[in-house]
């Protein structure tokens, strides 16, 4: 009976801290040779899946994870910056921008000389799963 209390609080522990819904994966960015932790919590039917360029999937949308080097971030924002096709979203902390059918967010890594780019087709998966991504240095 002892065991059985003590798994039953171990479990809501984990059900409150939310453990069980976090993917995390460690990735070596091969452009810069910096190692990063990316961790995402999967909940709200979204479930990410390791692999390169990593995938975040929900239902029929795909969104992609990917990272870029300094010089391909300076590529891309002089195409949202210039480009008719391209509308700027938000640029308060990253860059969220969408280009003809397709979102990218731009999310500069913090002490990384590289950036992660997601893409999507869907404005509310690409925020949605923005706010639920952390990377950052291994």
């Amino acid at each position: 009976m002892k065991y059985l209390k003590l798994s039953i609080v171990i479990l809501s522990l984990l059900f409150i801290t939310g453990c069980g819904n976090v993917t995390k994966f460690n990735y070596n960015i091969k452009t810069s040779n910096e190692n990063v932790t990316i961790e995402f919590k999967n909940k709200d039917g979204y479930k990410m899946e390791e692999g390169y360029p990593f995938n975040i999937k929900k239902d029929d949308t795909n969104t992609t994870l990917e990272f870029i080097t300094s010089v391909g971030y300076e590529y891309y924002e002089g195409i949202v910056r210039t480009d008719s096709e391209t509308t700027l979203i938000d640029d308060s902390k990253d860059l969220l921008y969408k280009y003809k059918n397709e979102y990218v967010y731009l999310i500069d890594i913090n002490d990384v000389d590289a950036y992660a780019m997601l893409k999507s087709s869907s404005e509310d998966n690409i925020k949605y799963i923005y706010n639920n991504l952390k990377i950052k240095k291994a």
